[in-house]
């Protein structure tokens, strides 16, 4: 694994990157989020690399994570099914919820055959949001779905 790609940079998504850039600093680290106050924070602070658009993440990565609000989750699993994908591309997620998840992952795999999706559930987080609060012991004795 060369890249990573996150789409979410909140707690669960920062706390990912901050586990990564502290196990292996040569993994290049690509990140998006809505509010440009989290990517900006992680990228001054050098827990990210660059800032890329979701197309421009989802297709140099080796693995993304997906991790934003289930609603969100949905809308990019659909996204997915139409972009070209490396097959060396892994997908996983934080959502809460699994069915629905799966639902809709489901149909974009039958689009795109080569989208790899793993659904996933971290049992962690905490009252506190934002990139600023993640840290690298969130998961630590952490059940991962």
């Amino acid at each position: 694994m060369e890249t990573v790609f996150i789409s979410g940079m909140g707690l669960i998504g920062s706390s990912i990157a901050r586990i990564i850039r502290q196990k292996n600093k040569a993994i290049k680290l690509l990140a998006e989020d809505v509010k440009a106050t989290n990517t900006d924070y992680l990228l001054k602070e050098g827990l990210i690399d660059e800032i890329v658009a979701f197309e421009q993440g989802v297709k140099a990565a080796d693995f993304v994570f997906l991790a934003t609000p289930v609603s969100i989750i949905k809308q990019q699993l659909q996204q997915l099914g139409d972009l070209p994908l490396s097959s060396k591309t892994i997908v996983t997620d934080v959502g809460s919820t699994k069915l629905s998840i799966m639902a809709v992952a489901k149909k974009a795999i039958q689009k795109n055959k080569q989208l790899r999706f793993i659904g996933g559930h971290p049992m962690s987080g905490s009252h506190l949001t934002g990139s600023q609060n993640g840290h690298v012991h969130l998961f630590k004795e952490a059940f991962y779905f």
